[in-house]
């Protein structure tokens, strides 16, 4: 979603929104205990490299919850 380079350090954002279920299960019965419901969730994940390092270069630099 983003781009940006300050001084030698290259970042790139990349948002993602996705469906997720949270469950809470009895592992002894196997049954549900809470949860269920689907929903949506969306996080920002940047990434960093040196500049001019190439595509092996890039590291999670950070996550966050939108």
């Amino acid at each position: 979603s983003e781009a940006w380079t300050e001084g030698k350090i290259d970042y790139a954002t990349v948002a993602m929104r996705y469906a997720i279920t949270d469950v809470t299960v009895d592992r002894k019965t196997g049954r549900t205990v809470e949860g269920g419901e689907p929903g949506e969730a969306t996080e920002v994940w940047t990434f960093a490299r040196r500049t001019g390092s190439g595509p092996s270069g890039w590291e999670l630099s950070a996550i966050q919850q939108a």
